[in-house]
């Protein structure tokens, strides 16, 4: 069995499985091969490009035991312990709201900062376990694993990341590499004690910065039988090698000058597989082509792709929020067309809102898992990307030149420079120094490098707005509709879709 990390805990002691930060942190210094700018990072919890994102999550490990937060982001196991609510498996409609309410205090934390929180890819393993009878009978073998990784995860608080993209390179995708299979994400060695992969996968996000990584394919052509297969594996196992992206923080930067960048940025890496060992209970299927389908794909997403329109409804209440602070402090509250632009706002923030709500209202139980229900999920996640783009422009068109021009903390302390600038900037609303502090909000929220990163990486997150169409249009049963339409204008139905 794979070395666990688990502390029994005390008998005679509350029992818990939750990490602090501090816990969280050293976790991360176990060996991993992290390369950036063709160095490789020595200590990921100390190097400029990971550090500061760590020390977000560090916090929200750190807040599991606080009073208040520890109701959200906690959960009583059936044996009485505490565990982490990243790993609790939804059985009711009371879980999926507290599920909700973890989202949702992480995002407004974080201020939406990444879209790979402690909370979002364990819904994936739970949507496979919602599966757990198709992974039992098509992959025998590894019968049970699933289960009971996903019961280790809980005991160990494991931050999981995921990468389950092929690369943009013709000999890596399945579809394309022909014999040459030298190139394809493959098992190139099996043994009683587990498999052996090479390849690679792109993608994976926030991975740097996590302790374990769910690998598979999905929705992938071509892929032969070892190169059909699931499974979870250390950050840290010998032979993984991590290429992170460019980052879009600003390390060292103050949160005056840059309330968002100075947080940090939750790392994209490419990943790179060199003959890397997985124990076999780390294995969790092998050659079981439909677990690698759309139709599984849609189920084991379910969780995660609401927790994107989740924490989507929380950033446009957040831009909601920011929008009306600016109307207030430019005054501009009276104008018609602002008032009008602001009621778009709220609106778009309301539809998210009620989409989430209604998702998880009409959830039903798959394999006795509570899921989300799917078709709402797309259908509001798929106009939520479409307005974005005209959010983030209607926030940026209401600041004026405010947004173009905008000051450094540094310049405030400077008396000269501020007897300038309180002179000149300042409003009835609000001084110079604290219009320009929201101004650098929103240049971080809308017009900076991750804006810019965010806005391509809300696009892709979870498939693009037009795959999500594409999924109600194939999903999405409207016979009943047909049914009735046809009744009512007495039309004989004769291979109508749906």
């Amino acid at each position: 069995m794979t070395e666990q990390l688990v502390r029994e805990a005390s008998p005679d002691a509350r029992q818990s499985y939750l990490v602090s930060g501090d816990e969280y942190k050293a976790r991360l210094r176990d060996g991993r091969e992290v390369w950036f700018r063709g160095e490789r990072i020595d200590d990921v919890t100390t190097h400029d490009l990971t550090r500061t994102l760590i020390e977000q999550s560090a916090e929200i490990y750190d807040d599991q035991f606080l009073e208040g937060p520890d109701k959200i982001l906690t959960f009583e196991r059936p044996d009485g312990a505490r565990a982490g609510i990243f790993w609790q498996i939804p059985h009711t409609p009371e879980d999926l709201v507290q599920r909700r309410q973890a989202c949702e205090y992480i995002a407004w934390k974080t201020g939406t900062l990444f879209g790979r929180s402690p909370d979002i890819i364990p819904w994936t393993a739970i949507g496979m376990l919602a599966l757990e009878s198709e992974f039992d009978r098509l992959s025998p073998d590894h019968k049970g694993n699933l289960r009971s990784y996903i019961e280790y995860a809980q005991k160990n608080a494991i931050h999981l990341a995921g990468c389950v993209v092929e690369p943009q390179g013709d000999r890596s995708r399945s579809a394309k590499a022909g014999d040459d299979r030298s190139a394809v994400l493959r098992i190139t060695k099996r043994s009683d004690d587990g498999i052996w992969i090479s390849g690679a996968r792109a993608v994976g996000s926030y991975s740097p910065q996590a302790n374990d990584l769910l690998v598979g394919s999905i929705w992938t052509y071509g892929l032969r039988e070892d190169e059909q297969f699931w499974c979870c594996l250390p950050i840290a196992s010998p032979g993984l090698k991590l290429i992170a992206r460019e980052g879009v923080n600003r390390p060292g930067s103050s949160r005056y000058d840059h309330p968002v960048l100075s947080r940090g940025d939750e790392i994209d890496a490419f990943v790179v597989f060199d003959n890397v060992f997985v124990p076999h209970d780390r294995v969790f299927s092998i050659g079981a082509k439909d677990l690698h389908s759309a139709e599984s794909f849609n189920i084991m997403s379910q969780g995660e792709h609401w927790h994107v329109l989740n924490r989507l409804t929380v950033k446009a209440e957040l831009m909601v929020g920011l929008v009306q602070l600016l109307v207030d402090t430019l005054g501009s509250g009276q104008i018609p067309t602002v008032r009008d632009q602001v009621g778009r706002l709220i609106q778009y923030a309301q539809t998210l809102r009620a989409g989430t709500l209604a998702a998880e209202q009409l959830a039903s139980k798959v394999g006795g898992i509570l899921l989300p229900d799917l078709s709402i999920i797309a259908a509001v996640r798929s106009y939520g990307l479409d307005d974005y783009p005209a959010m983030v422009h209607l926030l940026q068109e209401l600041c004026g030149q405010g947004l173009v021009m905008r000051f450094s903390e540094a310049d405030f302390a400077n008396a000269e420079l501020n007897e300038y600038l309180q002179k000149y900037l300042s409003m009835a609303g609000a001084s110079a120094d604290q219009k320009n502090r929201l101004m650098n909000a929103i240049w971080d929220f809308t017009s900076s490098e991750h804006a810019g990163r965010t806005m391509l990486f809300e696009n892709v997150n979870a498939l693009p707005a037009f795959l999500l169409r594409q999924r109600l249009y194939d999903e999405y049963d409207r016979s009943d509709h047909v049914a009735r339409v046809a009744e009512f204008i007495g039309l004989e139905r004769k291979g109508v879709h749906g």
